[in-house]
């Protein structure tokens, strides 16, 4: 008897959405079906939802949904208040009426634009299995733990306010709450907060792990890198790793004073949130992790996934990462610079 996890029909089912046409609601249905027959409801309760979006009348997405026939029509509860398909799509909704939008990996609710608000649920499972692919498996990370939370506002006077002006998703790690603001998020916003809670669920919050960290330069080369690498279609994500943001690479060669593998290693927080320096160690964090998983035909990725997957066990000090690599911090800081001068132009 053959076993299929959650893992490969969630993957199964991404392959089918690649194909669907998300403005057909027949098609959409169809898929609804399908994933329910194999036990993944989540899915078909979000594709269940997405019909309504397109055919208000439709019995058998209401039925499935759980919806009340009325005399003015068919409707949902949710909280103390039913809403009928114009209701559910339309956003600016009292908080406590969100919807609820279960995936195989998050829990998703909003109260914003309903279509939206999908798109990302498919985003985001996406993410999970390219980061997955990646970085999880090589480095032998557990899944999440703890379900992480995505709140998706409508604008408007109630949402909450960024930490950061002009920053359209976060991610606060304390309450393992993703927050995206509006409606219109940018993508780019979206994905890279999205990484950022993959990286602290998949490190410090996995199977009762409790240990286990990366260093900030890790962590900020690792999320720039892996969202710098997303290309978008209008059906899904992919992941082009091998390919510099040759910009990244130009504003590290044209430092006047050149960054070295120690002095990235050491960098802190507060290197990252601004100031001066802030797009020197930005670059440096990127352009170093770009090299070790990319450079000199993948000679280094092998020890820096020994490297992190010492930090996942909480053993990522600056004398741990020397130990991975099989030559001296200087030798790799001026290889790493040769590196970023060839691709950078300069």
């Amino acid at each position: 008897k053959q076993v299929r996890s959650v893992e490969s029909l969630s993957r199964q089912f991404l392959e089918r959405s690649r194909t669907l046409d998300r403005r057909s609601a027949p098609r959409c249905a169809e898929l609804a079906r399908w994933a329910e027959e194999q036990g993944l409801p989540a899915e078909a309760r979000a594709l269940w939802l997405r019909v309504l979006t397109l055919d208000g009348d439709h019995e058998q997405a209401w039925k499935s949904l759980g919806g009340r026939p009325s005399k003015s029509g068919w409707g949902l509860r949710i909280g103390s208040q039913t809403f009928s398909a114009t209701d559910l799509s339309a956003p600016g909704r009292d908080w406590k009426h969100a919807i609820e939008l279960p995936t195989s990996h998050f829990l998703v609710k909003t109260n914003g634009d309903l279509t939206r608000a999908l798109d990302i649920c498919l985003e985001l499972e996406h993410i999970y299995h390219l980061y997955y692919k990646r970085l999880g498996q090589p480095i032998e990370l557990y899944p999440f733990e703890w379900v992480p939370e995505i709140r998706i506002h409508g604008a408007g006077k109630r949402a909450p306010q960024p930490p950061v002006a002009g920053v359209e998703a976060w991610y606060d790690k304390k309450s393992n709450v993703l927050m995206v603001y509006g409606d219109h998020a940018q993508s780019n916003h979206v994905w890279r907060a999205a990484v950022d809670m993959m990286i602290e669920n998949s490190f410090r919050m996995a199977m009762g792990n409790r240990s286990g960290s990366l260093p900030v330069w890790a962590h900020e080369g690792i999320a720039n890198g892996f969202v710098l690498s997303l290309r978008a279609t209008h059906r899904d994500l992919t992941l082009m790793p091998g390919i510099p943001y040759r910009i990244w690479f130009q504003a590290q060669a044209r430092l006047e004073k050149k960054l070295s593998v120690r002095r990235v290693f050491t960098s802190s927080a507060p290197d990252y949130g601004g100031g001066s320096h802030v797009l020197g160690y930005k670059s440096g964090a990127y352009t170093l992790v770009f090299y070790l998983l990319n450079g000199e035909d993948g000679k280094y990725q092998e020890p820096f996934f020994d490297y992190l997957r010492g930090a996942f066990r909480g053993k990522g000090s600056l004398k741990q990462f020397e130990r991975a690599f099989p030559v001296g911090l200087n030798e790799l800081s001026d290889s790493w610079v040769t590196f970023v001068e060839q691709v950078s132009g300069t």
